[in-house]
């Protein structure tokens, strides 16, 4: 990813380093409070419970987006005077892109994750959960660790000149870099796991109604009359999977959802710059910000559409309300 200095723009506007700096402020309270809440309610339900994969595989995602919160925060506060804040700024801008691309990820290893357990939901068990989650970790250090060192090996600032003051800006700090998955082939990545995970989310929610209607048929067929209270019971256990299965798959395609609409500004931007439109750094600068829109949104769909999680919160609050009303009428 080779720059040179007539490439890009002196510098960020005012109104993008401010926008950027709440952007991140608010992503790191959302996603760090949300981690702290699906902690403990983890710790509370048993392994067996329908709701508690959906909660694992949502702290991969609030981790990530909180962490790239915490770095844009830091990307719209740093102000490069010497190499030190220039080294600062580049690391900065490079996690957030990173951390985002790596949200792509897991959502896109999550929708493959629930086609599988779609395509045959009668062998869901305990055992592939576990299995998954240790999948969903491994991806994530070894993406984040790998790329990590690639960029620091091949990072090459540039010049800084002595008495320089200016908002961080990774174009104007880094000189070059090997690294692929900060470029654009990053972007693209991002997309393809973005586009993989909107197919296999409706052929999830397609093969759940096919699958638990097949198994219900089957078990009506050929009963006699010393079966019928266990073919109920296998009906009505096979309905309640089904019911937390879609609750799950619906809560991943609304954050889909979210994701497709947060990378629209980018793709329409990008169209324009290909057909010779110029646009301007400040335009530039909000339109990468529209990446962190699905951070900002994320947390309120896990905890509106989420049982557990919504139950927890609104415990909390009311119990915070109510000591505030004590305190205040002493």
């Amino acid at each position: 990813m080779n720059t040179t200095d007539d490439e890009y723009p002196s510098g960020k506007s005012e109104i993008a380093t401010a926008v950027t700096s709440v952007f991140g402020t608010l992503i790191v309270i959302e996603n760090l409070t949300l981690v702290c809440v699906m902690g403990m309610v983890i710790k509370r339900l048993d392994s067996r419970h329908s709701q508690r994969e959906i909660i694992i595989q949502s702290v991969f995602l609030s981790t990530n987006d909180g962490l790239s919160g915490f770095f844009l925060l830091f990307v719209g506060n740093i102000r490069v005077k010497d190499k030190v804040t220039a080294f600062m700024c580049a690391y900065s801008s490079h996690m957030t892109v990173i951390l985002q691309l790596l949200s792509q990820i897991n959502i896109a290893c999550i929708c493959v994750y629930r086609y599988t357990i779609a395509r045959n939901i009668r062998k869901f068990d305990v055992k592939r959960k576990s299995r998954f989650t240790l999948v969903l970790t491994i991806i994530n250090m070894t993406v984040g660790i790998s790329n990590m060192i690639i960029f620091s090996s091949t990072l090459k600032l540039r010049p800084i000149l002595e008495g320089v003051d200016f908002a961080c800006n990774y174009n104007r700090v880094v000189s070059s870099t090997d690294d692929v998955l900060g470029s654009s082939l990053g972007y693209a990545v991002g997309t393809m796991c973005l586009f993989t995970a909107d197919i296999l989310c409706v052929l999830t929610i397609y093969r759940l109604k096919r699958e638990i209607n097949v198994t219900v048929s089957s078990s009506d067929a050929g009963q006699s009359s010393t079966t019928v209270e266990t073919s109920t019971r296998d009906k009505l256990v096979r309905l309640t999977m089904r019911k937390q299965q879609q609750t799950a798959i619906f809560v991943v395609f609304l954050i889909l959802v979210i994701f497709n609409l947060s990378i629209l500004p980018i793709i329409i931007a990008g169209a324009l710059l290909y057909a010779g439109v110029n646009l301007s750094m400040e335009v530039f600068g909000l339109v990468l910000l529209s990446l962190y829109i699905h951070a900002l949104l994320n947390p309120v769909i896990i905890t509106t559409r989420i049982l557990e999680i919504r139950k927890t919160v609104r415990n909390a609050s009311t119990k915070l309300y109510m000591q505030l009303k004590t305190c205040t009428s002493l």
